[in-house]
């Protein structure tokens, strides 16, 4: 459906506010592609063709044409998570995803959008429901019910408290979780399934290099395994940072310290995901 069509639809189904978010995270996606290209260890579906979409103009439909995967990958199972291999090969990626954004040519500053604040802002209504169903969650929802709708909270989180700590902006995917993974169809050498491709770039931003993995960890592991990892692998990403800048010549952005700091604030705030994902 396009132009009058389209604007019919919404109207009838849905709030323009709305749907101008929607365009407005299909528009980033289709520029951060182009982006993409230059950044040859990012895991990518390739993009054939790119059309933005004008939201409002009439004939104006955005479109991406990206090959088709479903032949040689399949998506994450997502009912048992993540194990330690596909993890690692994860934060690879942001490692990856950190350095060519910091040492690659500039991009203008991309802010966490508005619309996908207040998507936070909104949580509190479902998060109370899922309450009443399990009230053994009660306690820990009430402890955090005032940050819901604190636009101060989200706004110093997500886009302020990294600066805080001295740390500068880094590229972040924003959605770091399963169902965004494609991994190869059986196993490779012995050494379990190689990802074949991060999805849905949307929400990429700049903000805080703690925020893609404790995303991961809150949505891919179960509590006792997040609890493991995290001591484990947020070293880990450091080091990867720490060696691919030292590689492209670029100053290291920040040290192991500021890393678990920025980890500390960023749980607190996917922490309150829990509606979705039963912690």
């Amino acid at each position: 459906m396009c132009g009058e069509k389209v604007r019919y639809f919404m109207r009838e189904n849905g709030s323009d506010h709305l749907y101008r978010f929607i365009a407005e995270y299909f528009n980033r996606e289709c520029a951060f592609y182009e982006i993409l290209e230059d950044w040859p260890e990012i895991k990518k579906a390739t993009a054939y063709a790119i059309e933005k979409w004008e939201y409002g103009k009439v004939g104006a439909c955005g479109a991406v044409i990206m090959r088709d995967l479903s032949s040689e990958a399949e998506p994450s199972d997502i009912y048992n998570g993540l194990n330690n291999s596909q993890l690692l090969e994860i934060i690879s990626q942001i490692a990856w995803i950190q350095v060519y954004g910091l040492a690659g040519k500039p991009i203008p500053e991309i802010r966490v959008s508005d619309g996908y604040m207040q998507i936070f802002y909104q949580m509190e209504e479902p998060a109370s429901t899922w309450t009443t169903l399990h009230p053994g969650m009660t306690e820990m929802f009430e402890k955090m019910r005032h940050l819901y709708k604190s636009r101060e909270f989200w706004d110093y989180v997500l886009r302020i408290a990294h600066r805080k700590l001295e740390i500068p902006d880094v590229i972040c995917h924003g959605d770091m979780w399963t169902y965004n993974f494609l991994w190869s169809r059986g196993e490779q050498n012995g050494q379990g399934k190689e990802l074949s491709a991060l999805l849905d770039w949307q929400n990429v931003h700049h903000g805080n290099p703690a925020e893609d993995i404790c995303h991961l960890f809150v949505f891919c592991c179960d509590t006792e395994m997040r609890r493991k990892v995290e001591k484990e692998m947020l070293p880990i990403l450091h080091q990867m940072v720490e060696e691919r800048c030292i590689q492209m010549r670029i100053p290291v952005p920040y040290t192991l310290e500021q890393l678990e700091a920025a980890y500390r604030i960023q749980l607190v705030a996917q922490t309150t995901h829990f509606v979705f994902i039963g912690i």
